[in-house]
């Protein structure tokens, strides 16, 4: 994983250099919220990252 592009509402934030594959997933829908970030790692990257979405 080299970047994380995340986008709300108000904004759109990039870190990271963006190149490869992409992913993306479903947007958040208005009747749910964020609450957490998940993530695996080995050595010095980064390998997973996942998300909670809790419903309203």
């Amino acid at each position: 994983m080299r970047s994380l592009t995340i986008a709300t509402n108000q904004n759109t934030y990039t870190y990271g250099t963006q190149e490869g594959r992409a992913f993306s997933s479903p947007p958040i829908t208005t009747d749910s919220n964020l609450s957490g970030f998940v993530g695996r790692s080995s050595s010095d990257f980064l390998d997973a990252i996942g998300f909670y979405v809790k419903a309203n």
